[in-house]
């Protein structure tokens, strides 16, 4: 909670546990996704850990950086956010990881097939590394 408000402004009430079940907010934290990355020459090697949430919003509500560390945010429809995972270089590469199995598990990702779930797998237990 503490991080969704101090990254986006999020109101805790949206993502508080307090036995209430919030239809809205999904916490896929026991499934991280994790990868390893490095410089093009391959140094740097660097492996991490991404936990990552789900939340609905309401249309009228605007994330907003509190601490200062968010630079910007951006809104994609699903086709552009595509376009930018497969073409763009706005989005870096742990991110795209991470956006890539958000598309997957909700089924948005165009030309997915029998493949989705082995990429899944390959983002959390088996090792994926990106360049």
């Amino acid at each position: 909670m503490k991080e969704a408000y101090e990254e986006a402004g999020v109101p805790s009430e949206w993502i508080r546990k307090d036995g209430k079940s919030n239809p809205k907010f999904t916490d896929l934290t026991h499934d991280p996704i994790t990868i390893n990355t490095s410089k093009a020459d391959g140094s740097c090697m660097k492996h991490s850990m991404y936990y990552s949430c789900d939340l609905e919003v309401p249309r009228s509500w605007s994330p907003r950086a509190v601490d200062g560390e968010v630079e910007e945010f951006l809104l994609y429809t699903m086709d552009e956010l595509e376009r930018e995972l497969r073409y763009g270089t706005a989005v870096r590469p742990s991110m795209v990881a991470v956006l890539v199995d958000f598309m997957i598990r909700h089924g948005q990702l165009k030309g997915a097939n029998d493949d989705d779930e082995i990429l899944r797998k390959a983002m959390r237990k088996e090792r994926l590394s990106l360049f």
